[in-house]
């Protein structure tokens, strides 16, 4: 299904052509010690790469002089390049990481009309390099005990003039800081120095180009987390731009040696080592933003504290310890590409569009980390793509950013439209309503004035009578089409109300074991319940509260929207610990505004003079700890609750003062603070309940049987509980109509 799907196959075009373009070269093998270009037009192939059977010296340092001289008495090995010498056997035993040795091949051609140059890499870990008896290029000090010996990297283009149809290059190595030795970079080519210094140019541009490209993005994503803090994804990829940055400056082309030749060599492995091991979490912190439904915590922070011990090692020991483990930073790296991989195809089943395009750039990355993780240790003979691969998967990120950001902007045009519909349908039902009453009055005053004049004549007053019933009996069938209006009006904005208050999924995150009690007084509600999981630098609150928006109906319901959407607002702009009663405070300070605004425009708008009251609470599971803060409205706790009936309720109250405009002096709402345990059953509350009417048509539930009856429950399945608290209300009220909106939640710890 992937590989049928068109942005995988756009992708792979660009992805094949950028590749394409840094692999361009002519092959030769080099036999028993003799690269054979005679027969070759060099002209035409101008650069060639070269990998085979060298001449191999162990434990020897020899010159040009040596060979020219015949004083050489031993005969060579032949050891494959490029590799370690490691692998390599003499006698039947694996050589040493650390040692010695001269390389040696001899060059034939037809012949030379221009200066020949070498393109080198780096070597493990001194160098000296000879071509046609001259020394063309020096890494380190070459030497045959570690006291003497100093590593270091020299890559690039090295040229030199010869006349002869034959020349040989030899290449002195010593290593005693690695834990390998020897030529092993497939980076050796020969030809013409213009060709080869092209090419090298080419190929610096194409770093460079990668490493501004890196940077922006690293930039934008940082800028877009500027502007939301809770866009943690933006921070992470940003941090993982930049370490790929650093880690393309050191490792492709060496590019840092370009800027200061003199820089450590010991640095530079430092920093290539810890680039894996930092970068390889913080790609993992990505992902789990990205797809955080699917991605284990336990296994992100595997992850992360993984990468921690590496990192210390790497800072700790010496080049020759660390180097040695470095099977145990690709296994790491293998293991969160596998992870990432698994979590993206899992991703496909709910979010297929999205998922599918990380999916497409993360295969081409995790390909590319495979290919040089293999090329590394020599198991293929290839070339590092680790750089070229994220910039096909940065491209990827900025088509699915671009997806995401269209979405939205439709989502958000979409309820604009549907929100104008409502406003419009609503201002005509009332001016048409109001339109009516008014012929209605006119009529039967009309009515009420014939009836006086024709007294006296009883038939003319019959027949009047019978004019107003059946005017009435219209009145009535234009009343009974204007109700129909009005309720079908509120039925659509109780649908609206529903999609925008559904917190079915927050429900079960926050709190699976609840229960929601909600029975609106009319079709559409005053109260409302809100449920929120929130994530603040790795701790988790779990927050829920009962509001009762003062009023119901229509009112109620604007009331109850704005009141979810400040709530929605207000937890996004917290950074450190969550503060229930600064939420109340902010909610009635940003509620008051709004409500004084629309106070100004309608002097109608009654609830403006009372706004809300709710009690909310903020649950903290890895410290056991209740947030509770209430206006007007208290929190219930029953403990222990095993027993058959509970015998006590822990009641807090809540501030006896509103959420809204408030004329008495504004007071910050008290923030109690409370141990928890589990099983705790946490009850919060509008006052629907304990004020419906019934029994007697004045009497109200109340207080005390609403608490009687809760610890009456207590010990009930928390299904059972909402069901007996249902039935009971509705017995209780009998015929007598319902006065308020009712809600009440339970939580169990």
């Amino acid at each position: 299904m992937i590989l049928k799907n068109k942005y995988f196959r756009f992708f792979s075009i660009v992805f094949l052509l950028i590749v394409s373009g840094l692999y361009n070269c002519n092959a030769q093998t080099v036999e028993k010690g003799i690269l054979d270009l005679r027969g070759e037009n060099i002209k035409e192939l101008k650069e060639i790469e070269f990998t085979g059977e060298w001449e191999f010296y162990w434990q020897e340092l020899y010159s040009p002089t040596d060979f020219d001289s015949n004083r050489i008495q031993k005969e060579p090995y032949f050891i494959k390049v490029p590799s370690v010498w490691n692998s390599f056997e003499i006698n039947g035993k694996k050589l040493p990481k650390h040692g010695f040795a001269t390389y040696k091949i001899t060059v034939l051609t037809d012949s030379l009309h221009e200066d020949i140059a070498l393109k080198l890499g780096g070597f493990g870990t001194a160098v000296k390099v000879f071509a046609d008896g001259k020394v063309i290029s020096k890494a380190g000090i070459v030497a045959n005990n570690k006291n003497d010996a100093i590593p270091s990297y020299k890559p690039g283009v090295f040229s030199f003039t010869t006349k002869s149809n034959k020349f040989d290059i030899i290449i002195q190595v010593s290593n005693y800081h690695y834990s390998k030795g020897g030529i092993w970079n497939n980076m050796n080519r020969i030809g013409y120095a213009n060709t080869i210094q092209q090419g090298w140019s080419k190929t610096i541009e194409l770093t460079l180009l990668m490493l501004g490209a890196f940077l922006i993005i690293a930039l934008y994503h940082f800028g877009l987390f500027l502007l939301n803090k809770n866009l943690k994804s933006a921070l992470y990829f940003s941090i993982y731009c930049v370490i790929i940055t650093i880690r393309t400056i050191f490792i492709d082309e060496m590019y840092i040696l370009n800027l200061a030749p003199n820089f450590s060599w010991f640095a530079v492995i430092k920093i290539e080592y810890l680039t894996l091991a930092v970068g390889t979490p913080m790609f993992a912190l990505y992902v789990y933003r990205v797809f955080n439904n699917v991605y284990s915590k336990i296994i992100l922070k595997i992850f992360i504290y993984t990468s921690i011990i590496l990192g210390i090692i790497v800072v700790l020991t010496k080049t020759t310890f660390y180097t040695n483990y470095i099977i145990v930073l690709q296994l790491f790296v293998m293991l969160a590409v596998s992870y990432s991989f698994y979590v993206a195809i899992k991703s496909l089943q709910s979010n297929r569009k999205i998922a599918l395009i990380f999916l497409i750039g993360f295969t081409v990355l995790a390909s590319a980390i495979i290919n040089d993780i293999l090329y590394v240790n020599k198991v293929i003979n290839t070339f590092s793509i680790s750089s070229v691969g994220f910039m096909f998967f940065v491209l990827t990120q900025a088509y699915m950013l671009s997806v995401n950001y269209l979405t939205m902007f439709k989502q958000t045009v979409l309820l604009a439209d549907n929100l104008e519909r409502i406003n419009q349908d609503l201002e005509k039902t009332v001016e048409e309503r109001t339109s009516k009453i008014k012929i209605q009055n006119k009529t039967l005053i009309k009515q009420k004035s014939e009836i006086t004049n024709k007294n006296n004549a009883l038939e003319q007053q019959n027949e009047e009578i019978k004019e107003q019933r059946d005017n009435l009996k219209k009145q009535h069938e234009i009343a009974s089409t204007h109700k129909k209006h009005i309720t079908s009006s509120m039925q659509y904005a109780s649908k609206i109300q529903d999609a925008i208050l559904d917190l079915t999924n927050e429900i079960n995150t926050v709190a699976p074991s609840s229960f929601v009690l909600f029975k609106p007084k009319d079709i559409v509600s005053g109260d409302f319940y809100w449920f929120k999981d929130i994530d603040i630098f790795d701790k988790n609150y779990k927050i829920f509260t009962a509001v009762d928006g003062i009023g119901h109906g229509v009112p109620g319901a604007f009331m109850s929207m704005l009141g979810a959407s400040f709530l929605n607002e207000i937890v996004s702009e917290f950074y450190s610990e969550i503060d229930a009663a600064s939420i109340l405070n902010r909610m009635r300070e940003e509620l008051s505004k709004k409500l004084q605004k629309e106070e100004e425009k309608e002097e109608e708008i009654k609830i403006a003079k009372d706004g809300m009251n709710m009690a909310l609470c903020v649950l903290d599971y890895e410290k056991m700890k209740l947030q509770f803060a209430g206006a007007h409205n208290p929190l219930f706790i029953i403990r222990n609750h095993n027993r058959k009936t509970a015998s006590k309720i822990e009641e807090y109250k809540g501030d006896s003062m509103p959420i809204g405009i408030y004329s008495k002096e504004k007071k910050s709402f008290a923030n109690h603070t409370i141990d928890i345990h589990k099983g705790d059953l946490l009850y919060v509350f509008t006052d629907g309940y304990q004020d419906q009417l019934g029994g007697t048509p004045t009497e109200i539930f109340g207080k005390k049987r609403f608490t009687k009856l809760l610890l009456k429950v207590a010990h009930l399945p928390l299904s059972e509980q909402k069901e007996f608290l249902e039935k009971t209300i509705l017995e209780w009220q009998g015929n007598t109509p319902q006065i308020d909106d009712i809600t009440v939640i339970c939580v169990q710890v």
